[in-house]
């Protein structure tokens, strides 16, 4: 077998995968990543090596890799999103929150610079700091326009959260 293409590495993990051969499969996948994987085959290949990982309760390896992944994909937002989507829920807060702070400043699309503040404050809900995500939700709305749907889901996120803090009482205060 040739050592140094990718191609073949990828379709031996294929074939494990079939056999039911997890961490062989893993094993070949991440020599299929060590190579020269072209740009439209890396990140599929990442996702489900990742995936493996996460399957074999190898939470490390697969942050990981979405954090290779992320780094060879710096400059594409869309890709970015869905890393960072993936890195919280693998509870990686640190670096989904590095992301999601990238493209809330640097990305090109208004709506994934909106999503990526809206992630910040989820992420610091997650975090357990309820009024910074308040804060931070507060600060995104005043940046929308009052009559759109981003702001009706700010509003109904801002409330969920001073309703768990001190009941009705504390959403009528908010607001006034």
């Amino acid at each position: 077998m040739a050592a140094d293409d990718y191609y073949i590495w990828s379709r031996l993990a294929q074939v494990q995968l079939r056999q039911g051969q997890r961490q062989a499969a893993a094993e070949s996948l991440a020599r299929t990543m060590s190579l020269r994987v072209p740009a439209n085959e890396y990140l599929a290949l990442a996702k489900q090596l990742a995936a493996l990982h996460e399957q074999l309760e190898q939470r490390t390896e697969a942050i990981a890799v979405y954090r290779a992944a992320a780094d060879r994909f710096a400059k594409d937002d869309k890709v970015l999103r869905e890393l960072a989507a993936q890195l919280r829920q693998l509870k990686d807060m640190d670096d989904a929150a590095r992301i999601w702070q990238t493209l809330s400043k640097s990305a090109r699309d208004p709506q994934i610079r909106f999503e990526a503040a809206r992630q910040l404050a989820l992420l610091s809900v997650d975090a357990g700091q309820p009024e910074e995500a308040i804060r931070q939700l507060t600060d995104l709305s005043r940046r929308t326009q009052s009559n759109s749907w981003q702001a009706a889901d700010l509003r109904t996120r801002i409330n969920s959260l001073l309703l768990q803090q001190g009941g009705p009482s504390r959403v009528v205060e908010f607001w006034q």
